[in-house]
């Protein structure tokens, strides 16, 4: 997995915003790395004698609470002593990865799957009677098709207001 670039000409501009193509993934790939990064990020801060053996075999050691998390994520934002690179992906197709929502069609509607049938299941946002998508017959990637992000620790993303207008829904999960 990789950000996309938007243009050719963009790269300085990326480079400013810190924003950089990187390695391809497959997800479970992805997992190991960021999990490999979080352990390692948080294991061996201020414990350089302690092996990355003994902090798996005592993983209270490494496994900082939420709260550890977000107080070293703004540390590193406000002021960065270090440089700390992480990697996300982004706008990856539903259609191939899935979006962590079970698809409905009217044929499951017997079988009263409570996500499939949710209104808040990405998948059925479009389908909702007061939603303007509601019009829409194309499945617009993005737009009435959802894409799904991944990230690992201190991933972020950008506050941005999309040329469409419309809001989005981000839902997220850890794990």
């Amino acid at each position: 997995m990789s950000q996309k670039r938007r243009s050719a000409d963009s790269a300085d501009q990326d480079e400013k915003f810190g924003f950089q193509s990187g390695s391809d993934f497959t997800l479970e790939e992805f997992q190991k790395y960021a999990d490999m990064f979080k352990e390692q990020y948080f294991g061996m801060k201020g414990s350089d004698e302690i092996s990355l053996f003994e902090i798996k075999q005592h993983k209270e050691m490494w496994r900082p609470s939420v709260e550890e998390i977000e107080g070293e994520y703004w540390r590193i934002v406000v002021c960065p002593d270090d440089e700390v690179e992480v990697d996300y992906g982004a706008d990856l197709d539903t259609a191939i990865f899935s979006s962590g929502f079970s698809k409905s069609s009217l044929s499951d509607a017997n079988k009263q799957d409570p996500y499939g049938l949710s209104c808040w299941n990405l998948n059925n946002l479009r389908r909702q009677p007061r939603s303007v998508l509601s019009f829409e017959t194309e499945d617009i990637s993005g737009v009435v098709v959802p894409w799904l992000y991944v990230g690992m620790c201190f991933s972020s993303f950008c506050w941005v207001r999309f040329f469409i207008l419309l809001f989005l829904i981000h839902l997220m999960k850890c794990g």
